[in-house]
């Protein structure tokens, strides 16, 4: 595989050099004052250890950089672990490959261990994995001896463990989330690019990381070689921004469409089986309807935002009603929290409502 490109001196979002009219444009809609001190308050929030939760904050609006703040030690080149917000990469990497029409939505996943007589897994389709309704069994707490700390800490084939889980629930009826079914897509996709870690990696890098100008991204593999799809993405915040702009704008970048917006459409389509309306497809929504009030995921964030979620609270939270992206990593210890609907609905709260793009 070629090397990352290094930076460039192309415009943001492509390369790293401010658009001036873009700027000005952006600066002169939002709130600075109240946007600076929402930054600020994310990173004075301490654990209890005495650790900065929060390594970076970078808020995009107009399509120009508005906020960008980072903890002693990190800075715009340091790639950060996204966690299960990994998620949502490797559901783009599948859209593609629908959007290709080299896998179906609404046909059987090819998971070989599912293909014996009578076995009742093999009538899950891709879809249902892609929403987390497949009905298979998978404990998702972080305690040890379940399922996924024997995935992601012993298995080294992390796919294969996936694949042996049992039916608990009929296809389509009953949604869990599972970081299991998306170690399941990652070989799904691994298998579809050639069943080789380079062909894989290439695909990713080729078909999304490039394009989208996500220079620093990449995905570690288990020992099978196949990309961990359900935690395993490192990327500098710029390109976590800059894969949430890819979203904000139609699944377009660069002057190309990288994602049809039929699988667009998709992946921000509340599962219906879930319990409320908080989930697409390997992205969350914070959607709410009027029998679920205070239940969005970030109460006091917009209605229309989406987002890319992860452990220890990392973040990518897309509002197209504000044409606004924002990105929140950071390292919050176990049993405690980082209130990332109190810090990210400030940040939104400074920024204006969309502002009008410059001719």
């Amino acid at each position: 595989l070629k090397p990352l490109s290094p930076l460039s001196a192309r415009p943001w979002p492509q390369g790293d050099q401010p658009v001036p009219a873009l700027q000005a444009a952006a600066e002169a809609h939002l709130d600075r004052a109240a946007l600076d001190a929402a930054v600020q308050a994310a990173f004075d929030e301490q654990n209890v250890g005495g650790y900065p939760d929060t390594r970076a904050i970078l808020v995009v609006q107009g399509g120009a950089i508005v906020a960008e703040r980072y903890a002693p030690g990190f800075d715009q080149n340091t790639r950060m672990l996204g966690w299960s917000a990994t998620k949502s990469i490797m559901g783009t990497l599948v859209g593609l490959l629908v959007d290709d029409g080299v896998l179906k939505l609404d046909a059987p996943a090819p998971v070989p261990e599912w293909k014996g007589a009578g076995d009742p897994r093999g009538a899950i389709t891709l879809r249902q994995l892609l929403t987390m309704s497949s009905g298979l069994a998978f404990v998702e707490s972080y305690k040890p001896g379940n399922d996924s700390i024997r995935m992601l800490f012993e298995a080294g084939d992390m796919g294969a463990l996936a694949a042996a889980s049992p039916l608990e629930h009929a296809p389509g009826t009953f949604w869990s989330y599972s970081s299991g079914t998306t170690n399941l897509l990652s070989r799904i996709v691994f298998e579809a690019t050639g069943g080789t870690l380079e062909g894989m990696t290439r695909f990713a890098q080729q078909r999304l990381f490039e394009p989208a100008g996500m220079r620093s991204a990449l995905i570690e593999p288990d020992e099978s070689g196949v990309l961990v799809g359900s935690s395993y993405a490192y990327a500098t915040a710029r390109d976590w921004a800059r894969y949430g702009l890819l979203h904000l704008n139609h699944g377009q970048a660069g002057g190309k469409r990288l994602l049809s917006q039929e699988w667009l459409d998709f992946a921000l389509t509340p599962t219906p089986v879930s319990p409320r309306p908080s989930y697409g497809a390997q992205l969350w929504l914070n959607r709410a309807e009027a029998t679920e009030v205070g239940r969005k995921v970030l109460q006091d964030m917009p209605p229309d935002a989406f987002m890319a979620m992860g452990h220890n609270h990392q973040i990518v939270a897309v509002i197209p009603s504000q044409d606004a992206v924002i990105v929140r990593l950071g390292w919050t210890p176990e049993g405690q929290k980082f209130d990332w609907n109190k810090h990210l609905s400030r940040i939104a709260a400074a920024l204006a409502p969309a502002v009008e793009p410059v001719k």
